[in-house]
Formats: C-alpha cells, structure tokens, sequence
C-alpha cells in the first residue's frame, strides 16, 4: 500500500486512536504534507509551524538494526522523561529507561514497514508516576533516508486516566483486536500498547 492510498483509506481509523488534542495536531499537520508516493518529506516538518510542540518532539533516522534509529533531536521537556539528554541515543543506548523493549519492539516493527505508530503506558518513563503518550510518524528524504518524527508527552498517571476517560469512544475501544493483540491475553491496564497503522492492526508497506 502506498502512503497516498494509507492516507486515503486508514487515516481517518488512525486519527480516531490518538487521545490527546497535541497528538492530533502534530498528525493532521504531518497528513497534510503525505504525498500520494511518499511520506513527507523531512524539510516539510518547518520548526516554526511546530512551536508549541517543539519541547516535546524527537527526530531520528532509521538505522540497520540492531542499532535501530539514531535520534538527531529531542525536546527539553524530554530530559525529565528519560532521565537526561536522549540525542544521540540508539536502540543499543540504555537512556531508554524501563521502556526499552517496548522501544524495541516498536521500531523493529517500523523497521519491516514504515507506518504511523501510536501507543500509550506506564513503565515507559524513569518516573513511575507518569504515564506517556507517543506518537511516531515516518518522513522521507531526498537521498531515500526513512525519518521519524516523535511526540512524547508525560502526563501524571491520575491525569492521563481522566484523559482517556474524555477521549472519543473510537479512541477508547476498537471494533477489532490489533495484530499484536491477537497471540497474546488481553494486557492489564498499566501495560504499555502499541497502535500501528490503524486500529485493526493492519500493516500497510512504503512501497
């Protein structure tokens, strides 16, 4: 599936998972730039278009794994979620903190096809108490490198329970179990989830 056809058929499934008001901010401005053959590309995502979001988002460049990603930029506010300065960091650097497997896991996943990802857990952050919420999105570029751009954002766990409380129903339920729901027992709530492509798991390729 091409990303123009992703957009035009799984995009509006995608939206309807994102909780949080910046995380569909952040989406409807990266959809905007998706091209019918491409994701968008890296000099589209202009940091003064971003302002309000900067402190919070990451930039990296996939990477063969193991390595996995490289993260060339990471917001200020994301110093307190991971306990010190993240750029520069791979998936071999130990500054994920406790949620390095999910990490992992997700960005090998990105890895096999390059989609939108979004999750949302505790045990993601060096602060017990805060639960995230991310949001990853694929950018291209002119030399065939695969970009990410991140949204981090930590909320105190007893916050981010009303938040999903307020959220739309689609956002809260899905009609289907995700791909990777499937081989496994339902999670209890604290665990970490992972949301990639649409909220029926499908996978769609960059090609």
């Amino acid at each position: 599936m091409t990303p123009g056809a992703w957009k035009r058929e799984l995009a509006g499934d995608f939206r309807r998972q994102l909780i949080l008001p910046q995380q569909r901010d952040l989406f409807d401005y990266w959809l905007a730039r998706c091209a019918d053959d491409a994701w968008p590309r890296r000099e589209a995502m202009r940091p003064a278009d971003l302002r309000p979001l900067l402190s919070t988002l990451l930039l990296m460049e996939m990477a063969p794994l193991p390595e996995g990603v490289r993260v060339r930029l990471a917001g200020s506010d994301l110093w307190d979620v991971y306990g010190g300065e993240l750029t520069g960091a791979s998936l071999l650097d130990a500054r994920w903190g406790p949620g390095h497997v999910h990490w992992r896991r997700a960005y090998e996943q990105m890895h096999a096809a390059p989609m939108p990802m979004n999750g949302q857990g505790l045990g993601l952050c060096v602060r017990e108490h805060l639960a995230l919420f991310w949001l990853r999105l694929p950018l291209s570029s002119a030399d065939g490198r695969t970009f990410v751009l991140g949204l981090d954002i930590a909320v105190p766990a007893s916050r981010a329970s009303l938040d999903i409380a307020d959220a739309p129903e689609a956002a809260r339920s899905r009609s289907a179990p995700a791909e990777d729901d499937a081989e496994q027992p339902a999670p209890h709530p604290a665990r970490p989830r992972i949301r990639i492509g649409n909220d029926r798991g499908s996978a769609p390729s960059s090609a």
